[in-house]
């Protein structure tokens, strides 16, 4: 079960956190890694396929794409994790970006990917979006905008190329321990607030979405499209 031997997979957002640790497993499983980032930090004991690239220049996606083609023939699986997150700025300037970065080069790497797993009529892509993508929470608009258009894309995707063989989900992680929360997680006030909130009593840690990522890019998933999966240690249905 969850044979992934030999299969092609891009991640984004790689280079750390939750990006990294689905890299590294998928690598262990045999896979094909092909990490896109901005910058690459060395990693001991592993071999990625690495494409240095800025995602605010998402024009520039199809010609990236039409590389890792050349190279790879085939694209098997897709998985969209680059995000950025500007807490407290409700600037222009800001919300402009994470629309860039979180949604319209998901938008144009996922074109760009699906052009090529239909012609093998087969493919699976996977968005990593939020909790913020259902539910409301402070001083981050552009996140939460960004992360729902995502979760929207994931279902619009499903819907138009399933035909050819593509399937598409959205994994919708709690709070998870990387450099993105970090703040709230030294703050002992939030970090106990969000603790409160989820019915596993740990924060979640990047690894947590693993199993998650292998189940949706395997067979064994092959007639699951168009969902969201939560990995929130119970947070979404704890209630009063």
């Amino acid at each position: 079960m969850f044979n992934l031997s030999k299969k092609n997979i891009i991640v984004t957002g790689s280079n750390q956190g939750i990006g990294f640790e689905i890299a590294r497993k998928l690598y262990e499983l045999d896979c094909n890694i092909i990490r896109i980032d901005q910058i690459f930090l060395k990693k001991k004991n592993y071999f990625f396929n690495d494409y240095k690239f800025d995602l605010n220049n998402y024009e520039k996606i199809p010609s990236l794409v039409n590389k890792i083609i050349l190279k790879f023939k085939r694209i098997d699986g897709l998985i969209n994790n680059a995000g950025v997150s500007y807490h407290k700025n409700y600037s222009l300037k800001a919300i402009k970006k994470t629309m860039r970065i979180n949604l319209l080069a998901n938008y144009a790497l996922t074109q760009a990917v699906c052009k090529n797993m239909s012609r093998f009529k087969k493919g699976s892509i996977i968005n990593i979006t939020s909790l913020g993508a259902n539910f409301g929470f402070k001083l981050n608009p552009g996140y939460q905008m960004s992360k729902a258009g995502l979760q929207q894309l994931s279902r619009s995707v499903a819907i138009d190329w399933g035909e050819k063989g593509i399937r598409c989900n959205s994994i919708m992680p709690g709070y998870i321990e990387t450099g993105m929360t970090k703040k709230s997680k030294i703050n002992k006030k939030h970090y106990k607030e969000r603790l409160n909130k989820m019915i596993i009593k740990r924060w979640g840690k990047p690894e947590d979405l693993v199993g998650a990522c292998i189940f949706l890019l395997s067979e064994e998933s092959s007639y699951i499209t168009g969902i969201e999966l939560k990995v929130d240690g119970g947070w979404s249905i704890k209630g009063l």
